[in-house]
């Protein structure tokens, strides 16, 4: 978490400026044209709860790895592969 941190402290937010006339408008598919897998940082910022639960609605399959950070295969590798258990 401590590199997240760092990233997040020399990140510079006007590159995400793109986003605002975007901020209310919903971008997920309606359907997923092939079986989805959506694997989530424990309390993700990016797909909260109702955003999952949309997901989910919509034919994906959500899976979320306890603890990890935004970058969940970097934060937490072995907790990544259970996630893909089965999947792949």
């Amino acid at each position: 978490m401590a590199v997240e941190r760092e990233t997040l402290r020399l990140w510079d937010p006007a590159t995400a400026a793109f986003r605002d006339p975007l901020r209310g408008i919903d971008l997920l598919p309606q359907q997923p044209p092939v079986p989805p897998l959506v694997v989530l940082a424990d309390g993700s910022e990016m797909v909260g709860p109702d955003r999952a639960a949309l997901l989910v609605e919509r034919g994906y399959e959500v899976r979320t790895v306890p603890g990890a950070g935004h970058v969940v295969h970097r934060d937490d590798f072995g907790g990544f592969l259970r996630a893909l258990d089965g999947w792949i």
